[in-house]
């Protein structure tokens, strides 16, 4: 198990005199300090005082370590035992507003890579087969050495560039400062592309770029490299040799087809051999060839067939359901687990709910969800996808009455309503742990099954749109918009959900993506966005709704939601000709001619209204007291109806100006219970649709507050009548 190996450290970017504090406590608390000026490879974790562009910083990213912060090891200290790791994790979160859109990146590079390449073996630079051609002897050995910790492969000995034929075949890519790129620019011009050059500055920039995502989150996407190796298309050279050629005697060697012209007939393929094989052995021969190579797949030709583990291993488990026995069941599964054996779903169920999600200590839970990770990656969805489906739900007791299947879902809602509950006693916060680790396989198990495009479908889109669904927005949908809309709340009110509400806001994302594919008539996709606009209305918090929008990275599903928040707005406000637009799909054209009238009133836009010719005249008309008072404004605090309405007359007249405090003349009237005032206001907003009836201050007061506030019940009924 990961948490028990033998922790090795390397610190950086720390004054010397707190660097010999840290690796004292590393030593006690049971690591090992690696102390050298060159990041090693032997290392577990990297702390660093802060996040920098430092080789031990970026060869821990690049390796996919742990790059942690110091007060890691100075907590690990005060509770006598190593602390989980994650909490210290560099990442965005620590940084502040004016920072972390330029930052972010750097910061955010150790758990990307992290996550990209923890069930992997490999670096960041694993298929890369470098040169760096830099004259600073210094330099090239350190760009040498980052590339190296991600396993890309460097070519050292001294290489003419003038002679292609001198360079490595397998070479991929080549890192040339500036001043030297005319030695390399003939490669260009020779046709030579497969063979990409860079500056030196792009191994940097690579790794903090971090790795290419498929879905949302950037912070949780993994890439299985070493999973899918296996099922990679075979290349089309390779294919090529075999089409055309038949399989000549025992010894394997191959017979070459070649067309022969017949007199008065068609061409027909002969055998060019001395030692044809007779006809009946050729048609055998023949008959065991696929009829066609289908290049475009995503699936190896060859299925592996699995078997599930033999009946002593079950014995063994059965026996182990006790708390006592529990290690002992998992080390049975870890030593038959092997390519060809697998768990079976009911078993692989119980490690779930009965080993981890049920686990009563820390170290079971960690150990069962290692189990489950090996599992996976010895045995990805790619191949498996049913036994996952059929182990996501409760096996049938034999013993029970109950013939009712249980469904995936779930035990999948089951367990993120535990990762989501309320901390308590200290079983309480057991369970959540543990439910929240078991939240993360999850996660890892639905995007590596996402990354996979040959399947005809995906688990995700299985579980939330069964087979037997006879309507697009069923139960498992409206449970999981509304457990999704309940993380996000709970995320904005506290910190401690943030982690969970990013996962499913992933599926979220990646659930939509995938079902588009064959949502033909878009309904599902519809339906579930709907409810999403519905679920999200209810909690009434501008904060939830911009965390649910920058935590989406489907962009349909982020537009739909904005369109169905700016129909929901007053239409009132959208000149007449345009309405017509609002029925249609959302285009440019609909947005700036519809939404950008519900836009606020910019400040300092009054200056620039009216023509040159009528300055004076506008100036007149606008001009304010020291209050910021128009004309306007005092003919309303006066309650003088026919000055109002002799105002209203005036051409180009702004009736939403506001004074200093920010109120408009219909605020005046409303909070006096002027109705007679008010009356004339409403009336010209009939003829001309110029009021804005939800204009208000900073503090949120609409005139409709206003005369509620006041109880002028009169002047309510008339603005609800209008529409405000």
């Amino acid at each position: 198990m990961a948490a028990l190996k033998r922790k090795r450290f390397q610190l950086t970017s720390l004054p010397s005199e707190e660097k010999q504090r840290l690796a004292g406590y590393i030593k006690q608390l049971g690591g090992t300090f690696i102390d050298t000026q060159i990041f090693s490879k032997q290392v577990t974790h990297v702390i660093c005082g802060k996040a920098n562009r430092g080789e031990k910083y970026l060869g821990g990213c690049a390796l996919g370590k742990w790059v942690l912060q110091k007060e890691f090891v100075e907590d690990s200290y005060k509770q006598g035992s190593w602390l989980n790791e994650e909490k210290y994790e560099w990442t965005s979160d620590i940084l502040d507003a004016g920072t972390a859109k330029k930052l972010a990146p750097l910061y955010n590079a150790p758990r990307k890579w992290r996550l990209a390449l923890q069930n992997t073996k490999a670096g960041a630079f694993k298929s890369w087969n470098a040169i760096v051609h830099i004259q600073d002897n210094k330099m090239k050995k350190a760009y040498e050495r980052l590339l190296e910790a991600g396993d890309a492969t460097i070519f050292k000995k001294k290489i003419s560039f003038q002679d292609s034929s001198s360079l490595p075949k397998d070479l991929t890519h080549v890192f040339v400062e500036t001043k030297l790129r005319g030695d390399v620019l003939h490669l260009e011009s020779k046709g030579i592309v497969e063979i990409a050059v860079h500056s030196p500055d792009y191994i940097p920039e690579y790794i903090i770029k971090g790795p290419k995502e498929t879905f949302v989150s950037s912070n949780t996407i993994m890439k299985y490299n070493n999973l899918m190796n296996a099922y990679k298309i075979p290349r089309i050279a390779e294919i090529k040799k075999t089409v055309g050629a038949l399989p000549g005697k025992e010894n394997g060697a191959t017979v070459d087809v070649k067309g022969k012209e017949v007199a008065g007939k068609r061409g027909v393929k002969r055998l060019s051999t001395d030692c044809d094989l007779c006809a009946a052995k050729r048609q055998k021969t023949m008959n065991d060839l696929p009829p066609y190579v289908n290049i475009n797949s995503t699936q190896n030709v060859q299925k592996v067939r699995h078997v599930t583990f033999p009946g002593y291993v079950s014995n063994i488990l059965e026996s182990c359901m006790d708390e006592e026995c529990v290690n002992l069941g998992m080390e049975s599964v870890t030593s038959s687990l092997s390519s060809n054996q697998v768990p079976t779903s009911k078993w692989l169920h119980i490690i779930m709910n009965h080993f981890l999600l049920n686990a009563a200590s820390e170290q079971q839970a960690f150990q069962s969800y290692h189990l489950l990770q090996n599992i996976l990656e010895v045995h990805p969805p790619v191949s498996c996808q049913s036994l996952y489906l059929e182990a996501l739900a409760e096996p049938i007791n034999e013993d029970s009455q109950n013939i009712d299947k249980s469904t995936p879902w779930e035990f999948i809602s089951k367990v993120i309503r535990n990762s989501l509950g309320k901390q308590g006693n200290e079983r309480m916060d057991r369970m959540q742990s543990n439910a929240s680790l078991l939240l993360k396989f999850f996660d890892n198990l639905l995007k590596l099954d996402g990354c996979n495009g040959g399947q005809a479908s995906s688990i995700i889109t299985r579980i939330l749109w069964p087979s037997d669904s006879v309507c697009q927005s069923n139960a498992e949908i409206k449970e999981f918009v509304a457990l999704c809309c309940e993380a996000v709340k709970l995320a904005v009110d506290g910190d401690s959900k943030l982690s969970i509400c990013h996962v499913l806001l992933d599926w979220l994302s990646m659930a939509v993506t995938l079902k588009k594919r064959d949502d033909v008539s878009g309904q599902a996709c519809e339906s579930l966005a709907q409810q999403l606009f519905m679920e999200i209305s209810k909690t009434d918090s501008y904060d939830a709704t911009k965390l649910l929008l920058q935590g989406c990275h489907c962009s349909w599903l982020k537009m739909r939601i904005l369109e169905l928040i700016l129909e929901n707005f007053d239409k009132r406000l959208i000149p007449q000709e345009y309405k017509q637009l609002l029925s249609k799909t959302l285009k440019l054209n609909k947005i700036v001619l519809c939404y950008f009238f519900l836009l606020p009133n910019m400040k300092g836009m009054e200056e620039m209204k009216g023509m040159v010719e009528q300055k004076s005249t506008v100036a007149r008309r606008t001009r304010k007291n020291g209050k910021g008072e128009t004309p306007l404004h005092l003919a309303c605090i006066r309650n003088d109806a026919m000055k109002v309405d002799e105002i209203l007359k005036q051409k180009d007249l702004d009736v939403n100006m506001t004074d200093h405090a920010g109120w408009t003349a219909l605020h005046e009237a409303c909070n006096r219970g002027y109705v007679q005032c008010v009356k004339k206001i409403l009336q010209y907003h009939e003829k001309t649709n110029k009021v804005n009836l939800l204009a208000c201050p900073d503090d949120g007061v609409t005139v409709l507050h206003d005369a509620v506030f006041n109880n002028h019940l009169a002047v309510v009924k008339l603005l609800t009548q209008a529409g405000g």
